[in-house]
C-alpha cells in the first residue's frame, strides 16, 4: 500500500504539475486561449506519456527527455491540431524552463537543508528511502515553473487582446490610399465654375 501511496503521490506532485506547465507554454506560445476539458485532457496525457517513458529501464535519462519533447508536440498536433513549429518551441522551452527551475530549486535546497541531506533525498539512501521524500524536493521547481508558464500565457493573452483592439481600430479608419466621398473635391466645390 505504501508503494502504491508514494507512486501517486510522485505522480501528482511531479508528473502532474510538470505537463500542466509544459501544457501552459503550448498553449501559451500557440496565442490559444485555454479551454479547460481540451486543456485537462492534454496535461493528463502529456504526464501519462511521461509516467511511462520515465519507467523504460533501459534507455538513458537524457534520451527520456528527447523521448518526452517528441511525444508532447506528437500528441499536440495530432489531438489538439496546434501548429508543430511553436509547439515544438514550446516544448524547447519548457525543457529549458525546467532545467533552470530545478538548478534554483536545488540550489535552495542545498543553502536550506544541506548538501548532504539532498544528496541522501536524491539517491534513496538512509532515513529518505521513501520516494515521497524525492517527490516533495522537487515540489518548488513544478510550482516555480507553472508560476512562470501562467505569467508566459498572460502576457501572451496581453498581447494578443491588444493586438486585435489595434486592428479593430485600424479596421475602422480607411486605409492611407482611400479617399472619403468628402475629400475627393478636395475642399473645393464640385461644379465646373471657378
Amino acid at each position: 500500500m505504501n508503494f502504491v501511496l508514494s507512486r501517486i503521490i510522485d505522480y501528482i506532485l511531479g508528473f502532474l504539475l510538470q505537463s500542466l506547465g509544459c501544457a501552459i507554454n503550448v498553449y501559451a506560445l500557440n496565442k490559444r486561449k485555454i479551454e479547460a476539458k481540451s486543456f485537462a485532457i492534454m496535461t493528463i496525457l502529456f504526464s501519462i506519456c511521461t509516467l511511462i517513458i520515465r519507467n523504460i529501464t533501459i534507455i538513458n535519462f537524457g534520451f527520456h527527455t528527447i523521448l518526452i519533447i517528441a511525444a508532447f508536440v506528437l500528441i499536440a498536433i495530432t489531438l489538439f491540431k496546434f501548429p508543430i513549429y511553436s509547439t515544438a518551441l514550446a516544448m524547447l522551452l519548457s525543457t529549458i524552463m525546467i532545467m533552470l527551475c530545478e538548478v534554483i530549486n536545488y540550489l535552495i535546497m542545498y543553502a536550506v537543508i544541506g548538501g548532504e541531506t539532498v544528496s541522501m533525498i536524491m539517491s534513496q539512501q538512509g532515513k529518505y528511502v521513501n520516494p515521497i521524500y524525492k517527490s516533495l524536493l522537487g515540489v518548488p521547481t513544478n510550482i516555480i515553473l507553472v508560476f512562470i508558464s501562467l505569467i508566459i500565457y498572460r502576457i501572451t493573452q496581453q498581447r494578443a487582446a491588444n493586438r486585435a483592439a489595434a486592428d479593430a481600430v485600424s479596421a475602422e479608419k480607411p486605409s492611407d490610399g482611400a479617399v472619403s466621398a468628402d475629400d475627393k473635391s478636395g475642399g473645393m466645390p464640385l461644379s465646373g465654375s471657378r
